[in-house]
């Protein structure tokens, strides 16, 4: 809706309501294209229209820095091709502005650094490539805090030592190798993996 007013609001007086009629924006652009054939007033509508997406431009959910950087840059080539003028510093705050919230302090960091202003948008990008291994990583182990395996056995006469030993090779972040077997907790490898875990958890008596 959004974008069919925009490019309403860019028609001649004269035929607005020519165009009224169509509801949806990917027509009514077919529609002036058509009508326009091309002329002052088509370019016009459609440099608006780059406009108004480049303004509005941000990184979609689940999209990857990669095609974040390709839709921009193609956004900007489109526009230039139109004859706009976008400054250097602007392209690269707009790439930075648009990056998701992980990225946050690295943004932050490079929004502040006098070279924002030079730098071209291939050589900014390809330095934030350089933070993806890293944001990766801790997205990782902050979606999973606990990796830990629960790991059933049919034999119920193990005994206690070898019981908390594979619980601890198991068990992430868990260290019951070296504490004594407490017969409370059973003699089997399942009940000393549900121990193992149970241990970890904060406020655990």
């Amino acid at each position: 809706m959004k974008a069919r007013g925009t490019l309403l609001m860019v028609l001649p007086n004269k035929d607005q309501l020519k165009f009224h009629s169509y509801k949806d924006a990917k027509l009514l652009m077919e529609a002036i294209e058509k009508r326009y054939g091309g002329n002052k007033e088509s370019k016009k509508v459609q440099r608006t229209l780059l406009k108004q997406q480049y303004e509005n431009f941000a990184g979609l959910s689940l999209e990857t820095i990669d095609q974040t950087f390709d839709r921009l840059q193609k956004l900007i080539s489109q526009l230039e091709i139109q004859g706009e003028v976008i400054t250097q510093e602007d392209m690269n705050l707009k790439l930075l502005r648009s990056l998701p919230s992980e990225w946050k302090t690295h943004a932050l960091i490079w929004r502040n650094k006098q070279e924002i202003e030079t730098i071209s948008l291939d050589d900014l990008y390809n330095n934030l490539k350089i933070y993806e291994p890293e944001l990766a990583g801790s997205s990782s182990i902050s979606q999973n805090p606990q990796n830990v395996a629960f790991v059933s056995s049919n034999s119920t006469n193990s005994n206690c030592n070898s019981s908390t030993n594979e619980a601890d090779n198991t068990a992430y972040g868990v260290s019951a190798a070296h504490t004594q077997c407490n017969p409370k907790y059973g003699d089997n490898l399942s009940d000393a993996m549900i121990y193992a875990f149970l241990a970890s958890q904060p406020n655990f008596p």
